[in-house]
């Protein structure tokens, strides 16, 4: 598409199982975002901030190391 941009897909998203948070953890999410906000603001690194964020995401979704692994390569 033009100027780089991507079109989001109904195939793509319809098998896609999202599960309910509590307030605890919407909030320790909002709060991880706000730092890598933060952070990029700064022009500081937020790796780190990202990495948590995946290990919160991968606890939620009880994902293995397997699976870790694969969505790591982007498989």
């Amino acid at each position: 598409m033009l100027g780089d941009t991507r079109e989001l897909s109904k195939v793509f998203f319809e098998n896609v199982r999202a599960i309910q948070i509590n307030d605890a953890q919407n909030d320790l999410f909002s709060n991880l975002v706000d730092i890598i906000v933060s952070l990029k603001i700064k022009g500081d690194d937020y790796r780190e901030i990202e990495n948590e964020i995946e290990t919160q995401l991968a606890l939620l979704y009880n994902l293995s190391d397997d699976d870790k692994y694969l969505l790591n390569r982007g498989v």
